[in-house]
């Protein structure tokens, strides 16, 4: 071999060397999910549908106030990570027509190319769902009126992420009636139940994907044991000793995404809040206190999605001066305030 040859040969392998070291020492992309209750988002139009106090055929709400809480809400989405977050699971939206205006106005700067949204329950709120990645089978799960109250209904759809299909549930369940646990706890349980039934559909199907169930719970992560196992709640953490027959209509929750997975017939997500709660501790303030009732439940499966972090979105101005609860949007101060509860950020690695 010549000199010449040989210092080739030297100089490719210094390249692939190098090469070598920055792909290794290149983190992956990160995905995003955020999940928001809006605080009751109604639009301008009267379609028959509103709470009163959001009614335009009352004479009580109308576009200018519309348009004046979309701008607050979508400062806190666009804020939220570092370039906006790539996927946005929203709760009490009125309709479609606020989903669109609030990705075709609002957030235009932020690629928002994939929507849905099922405008066809009848409540007065439903929820949605924007995507920078292409949204696949779209579905809506309805469920049974509770004493003649339209619920809201389970929302799923398939994001493919960059070549990795990630399964979202967007969710916003029967709320507790002003201490009405026990009562309404059926409606939660149905809602559970069904995610339930298609997450061991999707996993029977493919062994290794990746699911993320978002949105409003009402319900905290160790609901089960704060009724003291009184009776079944669509939440349950792992190891509080529920029997198997529970396995049908709760979510199981544990502290680490290795744990999770369906595991002897029970379908257990990681909540992040029982790995840190973070600060603040919780996302919607009640009676004084911080509450966890807002989750991001993950299921890596064998995606190659990997969690980096999670937090309430928290910003000074989101929360009350005097008592640091969230700061909702109020029509008489039009350029302050957000929503009643704090946006969650889920931020995975791929």
């Amino acid at each position: 071999m010549n000199i010449k040859s040989k210092a080739l040969r030297t100089g490719l392998l210094i390249v692939c060397f190098l090469a070598a070291t920055l792909l290794a020492s290149c983190p992956g992309r990160t995905i995003t999910i955020l999940s928001y209750n809006v605080d009751n988002l109604f639009d301008g139009t009267d379609d028959g549908t509103e709470y009163k106090e959001y009614d335009p055929g009352r004479g009580k709400w109308n576009d200018s106030f519309f348009r004046a809480k979309l701008a607050r809400i979508a400062l806190a989405v666009r804020r939220s990570a570092p370039g906006g977050p790539d996927i946005v699971m929203l709760q009490e939206i009125e309709n479609r027509n606020v989903l669109d205006r609030l990705r075709n106005d609002a957030l235009s700067d932020q690629g928002y190319a994939y929507a849905a949204c099922y405008p066809g329950s009848g409540g007065a709120t439903t929820v949605g769902i924007l995507s920078r990645f292409p949204l696949k089978r779209v579905a809506a799960h309805q469920l049974s009126p509770w004493r003649g109250e339209v619920l809201r209904p389970v929302l799923e759809a398939s994001a493919v992420a960059d070549g990795t299909v990630v399964h979202l549930f967007c969710v916003h369940l029967k709320s507790k009636n002003n201490g009405k646990d026990r009562e309404t706890e059926k409606a939660r349980r149905e809602a559970a139940g069904i995610i339930v039934r298609r997450v061991r559909e999707i996993t029977a199907a493919d062994p290794g994907a990746a699911v993320a169930v978002a949105g409003d719970f009402n319900e905290r992560a160790d609901e089960y044991a704060r009724v003291k196992k009184a009776y079944q709640t669509a939440l349950v953490r792992l190891g509080d000793g529920a029997p198997a027959s529970y396995h049908e209509a709760s979510l199981f929750l544990c502290d680490g995404p290795a744990a999770s997975g369906v595991r002897d017939g029970a379908v257990v997500f990681f909540d992040p809040w029982l790995a840190a709660p973070g600060t603040p501790p919780g996302s919607y303030w009640y009676r004084g206190h911080w509450e966890d009732i807002d989750h991001t439940l993950f299921l890596p499966g064998a995606s190659g999605l990997a969690f980096v972090s999670f937090r309430a979105v928290s910003e000074p101005d989101m929360l009350h001066p005097r008592t640091r609860a969230p700061l909702a949007w109020d029509k008489k101060k039009p350029n302050q305030g957000f929503s009643d509860h704090l946006p969650i950020l889920l931020t995975l690695e791929k």
